[in-house]
């Protein structure tokens, strides 16, 4: 750390001794001041109540518990004492010129409203005052009319009241509460001897601070300080994105609520002596602990918090009521890997360099930095954190006794609040949370582990931040043990074929398999099985040899798969479709002992390799027949390879994933606890996707039927849902991405599909549709089993959906299955809390052997499983990023590599694609980021199912505004008639086309107007942004242009003026460009409304005052009247 300078030593001095003030004299404004300007505070919390004037979240309320005698009329005129002697308790708020001004009124009646319990019963009657209380805090302000004081006085007994002060934020400010409080109690108890009160007399007003204030910022001295900040904000995150319950709404409500936290005596020891050795204060040690926990939650090393300070640096300040405090934005750089003492080093730093820099008011530095502008999030900073001063002793009214208590919350300015202060030996505090975005249980995490992660500090302070434990015992066993308790039976010491000649014995008629018109039974299959397995036997296959399968889904195909693990072989598929360079790869990487093909598809081998050892299905019926079709021996163990399957490699060469029986077996057995046995089963994937060994083997484990559709037939919906009425079918395995056309098909052909009882999603996140939940509720007794797991350990875990649940859009990937482990860790292989993002890693018996021919990458992907309870366990490195929900499930959340951030908004996109899918018409989508340009990266949506008679893509951009913030809103949107898929199902990310290059909001040629309202309000725009009209295109953003919010009050008043609506200033966040606004108007007042409006307001505009008033008089045959429009 540099070595500070005099001044910052000076400041640093005064901080450890709880000083921080300054001189500067402030002079009363002369008698008849107008107008009075609001201080910059006040601005901020102005523009939030035009946003919404129904909102209490900037109430500031306490209660009292008063005890003893209390006098009702006494307390009553100590009110009316204190409201005369300060003028900003007598102010209201008004709108003059388009800009808002304080209007001190000369009196402002506050009167107490009573409340009489003592009728009501207890133990009711404590919670009866507990809601009224919790009621009066929630109560709005109207700021024009005031008072913005209230008092609510409530009995409950002769000696036991409560008593209610609220206030608006705009007159007040925590040290504001104890200077009325103060007041009241000296005014009382002079009035109560008989006497007159006597207060010293207030130097100065607080509206004559607030011209001084602005008297002050201008200059070089806010030149100066607009650049430190500047600097010191560059390239800040726009949102902290902390992990949350619900997706962020499209506008806050600000509702909330509180949840407690306790740092014990002993920890506060080590707080005192850690900040006494680091030469810091204990805010800064608390605020370095906070910033710690946020990284950890976020993932984001970049930590903007704010932090509010009194700001009362002129002792003429110190007796007023008003709002004073200015909030500090506090950046720090959380470095993982370093202690938490360089992180305290850097906190101080940043805390001295804020405090030395405080002067700029918070407003004035969002107007300068004009960060994205989005009503679903604060600017610059959405978590504050709050050290409280040491609360005030008991007060008296007279006789009575006053102890503060605050009321219940049930509103949040912020994301999240942390607030803390000392009371006796411990330190107390509170989160308060947005309830938008945060359960309570998710709050009281957060919290337990603040107090886990400051123990863990201060008594290591030399530890790395990333290696600070967030959870407590009981949570970390949870997640390790508790949600991986997944034992079972299982028959371990069993390979597959023992699994399917066990079926066989008893049900040997029953048919297992049927392609077209043929069909084998189970006695079928084992015999004419058995009979290859010995030719296989005799060209060398065996334990841990590979046996290629070249074959179309076929019953040739279903007898050669059992034939190579009967002798004990492993099996490759090879999908004639693929290229034959692929299919030459794999030969080779897998070194096949021999291919099994048919007569059609030889010609084809032959052109891709003549070095493997052929057998033809087609010209074996005689070789065969002379084989004995008795079982064999087993020739497998649990730990021999099953298969062998190619899956997409980073370099572009496939690589082979091997199963062995142990896995698959404990897998089948998994299988038969949640889903059907003898089902007739759809066998809708290729054989070269590891769905198709479930399709295959599960069935024939349970008894059931294989009903293949062949590779040339109808794979599409419509050819889909033939074959389930068809065929009969129980059950089906489908990629994701068919569920929705699926759906879609269902919805035109209405089939009957009596006997479909199950549909099992695999492959990749299921998104549910409107019109796959219409689908689910048309088949009633048909449920949805969601299954998920990386090729290298087959399925992993499964969540199914019962009819008559709450489904949600975002479907869990749920809970590990038999056997099995699922732990979502840090980037140090720690296990994260609840809700927080991880990545996923797969442990137990689940796990493959690795890679074939590839122990470098098998090396770097399946490691040793630090968590794992029998001795050599493994796990499997996934790449996937994932959660869990409150209740245990595990929620999928794409790739690592699929996170995106845009203009400094973190985006996932799942959370964007889930709302585009709700959208009317949209079938499929699917978002990427595309950079246009260096630095212009943007979110492109892709779209299946907009037609030119459906719903439009503007229509899908209204849609999703509706549902998600506006940063999350695709700038580009790209309509395909379907997506291109994988061989596996999955969508292929990498064949979407490129997004055609669309106007951005600036920096090419504006579009000008096209009719008489965008005309006019291009002119507004123009007008309240000091720009030329023509620079004004109709899909400029008025933010983007350089307007802030008070700007905005400006140009709302413009536009209810001239339309004589009366919109509120939020409109203008909604429909930022003059082509949104006009369509609002539109909607308004019908859109020859509005285009007559704005033609006679344009014309008016254009003519001499003498001409405007000729056309005023003709018009109105000589006189004027004024009417609000509808």
């Amino acid at each position: 750390m540099t070595e500070p300078s005099n001044a910052r030593r000076e400041l640093m001095r005064r901080l450890l001794a709880g000083d921080s003030t300054g001189e500067q004299p402030i002079r009363r404004r002369p008698a008849g001041t107008q107008p009075l300007p609001l201080s910059f505070g006040q601005q901020r919390l102005w523009i939030l109540d035009q946003l919404d004037a129904d909102a209490a979240a900037y109430n500031a309320s306490v209660v009292f518990q008063v005890a003893g005698d209390l006098d009702a009329d006494l307390l009553d005129r100590a009110v009316r004492t204190v409201v005369a002697r300060h003028e900003i308790l007598r102010t209201v708020f008004r709108r003059q010129d388009g800009q808002p001004v304080q209007v001190v009124r000369p009196d402002m009646p506050v009167p107490i409203r009573h409340d009489d319990l003592r009728a009501v019963a207890e133990p009711g009657r404590s919670e009866a005052a507990r809601k009224l209380a919790a009621d009066e805090a929630a109560v709005p302000f109207d700021l024009e009319r005031g008072p913005l004081l209230r008092l609510r006085l409530i009995r409950l007994d002769a000696a036991d009241w409560r008593l209610c002060l609220t206030m608006h934020h705009i007159i007040c400010d925590g040290w504001s509460l104890d200077v009325l409080v103060d007041e009241l109690s000296a005014a009382f108890s002079a009035l109560a001897a008989g006497d007159a009160p006597r207060l010293p007399e207030l130097p100065v007003q607080y509206a004559d601070y607030a011209i001084w204030q602005r008297e002050q910022l201008r200059g070089p001295g806010l030149d100066r300080l607009l650049a430190h900040w500047r600097g010191r904000l560059a390239g800040a995150p726009t949102v902290l994105q902390l992990p949350t319950d619900r997706p962020r709404p499209a506008v806050q409500s600000f509702r909330g609520a509180t949840v407690p936290l306790v740092l014990p005596p002993d920890v506060v020891r080590q707080i005192q002596a850690v900040c006494k050795q680091r030469q810091v204060t204990p805010f800064m040690l608390l605020l370095a602990g906070f910033k710690a926990l946020l990284a950890r939650y976020s993932g984001s090393a970049d930590v903007v918090v704010g932090t509010p300070v009194g700001h009362r640096r002129h002792t003429a300040l110190e007796p007023l009521v008003g709002f004073f405090v200015n909030t500090l934005v506090l950046r720090t750089a959380v470095a993982g890997g370093s202690s938490f003492a360089d992180l305290l080093d850097g906190v101080r730093a940043t805390a001295l360099d804020a405090f030395e820099h405080q002067d700029l008011p918070f407003e004035r530095l969002v107007e300068e930095l004009s960060p994205e502008r989005d009503l679903s999030v604060n600017p610059l900073i959405q978590v504050l954190f709050v050290l409280q001063n040491a609360p005030a002793g008991a007060r008296r009214l007279g006789a009575a006794s006053l102890t503060a208590t605050d009321p219940d919350t049930t509103t949040a300015k912020f994301d999240l609040t942390l607030s803390l202060e000392s009371l006796g030996d411990e330190i107390v505090g509170r989160i308060e949370y947005s309830t938008d975005l945060f359960d309570r249980s998710s709050a009281q995490r957060i919290a337990d582990s603040y107090v886990t992660l400051v123990a863990a500090a201060v008594a290591e302070p030399d530890r790395p931040v990333d290696r600070l434990p967030l959870l407590t015992a009981d949570q970390e066993h949870r997640l390790l043990r508790g949600h991986n308790d997944t034992v079972a039976e299982f028959p371990a010491d069993t390979c597959l074929a023992q699994l399917v000649e066990a079926q066989v014995a008893r049900t040997p008629e029953l048919t297992a398999v049927s392609c077209g018109a043929g069909s084998l039974t189970y006695r079928q299959l084992n015999a004419r099985a058995n009979q290859l397995a010995r030719l296989l036997l005799r060209h060398g296959a065996g334990p841990d040899r590979l046996v290629g399968i070249f074959l179309d889904k076929s019953l040739h195909a279903a007898v050669a798969i059992l034939a190579t693990l009967k002798a004990g072989a492993g099996y490759v598929p090879l999908d004639p479709t693929y290229p034959a360079e692929r299919v030459g790869h794999m030969l080779t990487d897998s070194a096949a002992t021999v291919v099994v093909t048919r007569s059609a598809l030889l010609p084809a081998l032959a052109e891709i390799t003549t070095e493997v050892r052929t057998l033809d299905m087609d010209t074996l019926d005689d070789a065969l027949d002379a084989l004995p079709d008795g079982d064999l021996p087993p020739a497998a163990r649990p730990d021999d390879l099953a298969y062998v399957i190619y899956t997409s490699g980073s370099t572009g060469r496939p690589k082979g994933v091997m199963m062995q029986h142990r896995a698959l077996v404990n897998l089948l057995a998994w299988y038969g606890r949640v889903l059907r046995p003898r089902a007739r089963i759809l066998q809708f994937s290729s054989l070269s996707f590891d769905a198709s060994f479930a399709d295959l083997f599960f069935t024939w484990y349970s008894g059931g039927q294989v009903v293949m559709i062949g590779d040339r037939d109808d794979l599409s919906p419509a050819g889909v849902l033939r074959a389930l009425a068809e065929e009969g079918i129980e059950r089906a395995v489908l990629p994701a991405a068919m569920f929705h056309p699926l759906a879609e098909e269902y919805a035109r052909r209405r089939p009957a599909l009596p006997r479909l009882r199950e549909l099992v999603s695999n492959a990749e996140q299921l998104e549910l549709t409107p019109m796959v939940r219409e689908m689910f509720a048309a088949l009633p007794g048909c449920v949805l089993h969601n299954h998920y797991g990386p090729s290298e350990t087959h399925v992993a875990t499964g969540h199914t959906m019962l009819p008559g649940e709450a489904w949600p859009s975002h479907v869990p990937i749920g809970r590990p299955i038999s056997n099995s482990t699922l732990y979502i860790v840090d980037r140090h292989l720690r296990p994260v809390p609840q809700g927080v993002v991880g990545e996923v890693y797969l442990g137990g018996t689940a796990v493959g052997r690795g890679y074939l021919h590839r122990p470098d990458l098998t090396a770097q992907r399946y490691l040793p499983d630090p968590y794992a309870t029998q001795p050599g366990g493994r796990w499997y490195r996934t790449g996937d990023l994932a959660r869990y929900l409150p209740d245990g499930v595990v929620e999928f959340l794409g790739r690592a590599d699929q996170q995106a951030k845009i203009r400094g908004f973190r985006v996932e996109l799942g959370e964007v694609e889930a709302a585009l899918v709700e959208a009317p018409g949209v079938r499929q989508a699917v978002t990427a980021v595309h950079e246009f340009a260096p630095g212009d990266r943007r979110l492109v949506a892709y779209l299946t199912g907009v037609s030119e008679d459906g719903p439009s893509v503007g229509e899908v951009r209204r849609s999703v505004r509706q549902i998600l913030p506006e940063y999350m809103v695709p700038s580009s949107y790209v309509v395909l008639p379907e997506f291109p898929l994988t061989p596996s199902g999955k969508v292929d990310r990498q064949s979407l086309p490129a997004p055609e290059r669309s106007r951005p909001d600036l920096g090419s040629v504006p579009v000008a107007p096209r009719t008489a309202t965008e005309r006019l309000l291009a002119g507004f725009w123009a007008e309240v942004l000091d720009l030329d009209a023509p620079q004004i295109g109709v899909h400029d953003g008025f933010f983007d242009l350089g307007g802030h919010s008070l700007l905005a009050t400006r140009l709302i008043s413009m536009i209810n003026d001239a339309y004589g609506t009366e919109l509120g200033l939020k409109r203008v966040f909604q429909h930022p460009t003059p082509a949104g606004f006009a369509a609002l108007l539109a909607d308004q007042l019908g859109e020859d409304v509005a285009d007559l409006v704005s033609a006679t307001v344009l014309e008016v505009a254009s003519m001499s005052a003498e001409g405007v008033e000729r056309g005023l008089t003709a018009a109105t045959g000589g006189e004027v009247e004024g009417e609000k429009l509808p």
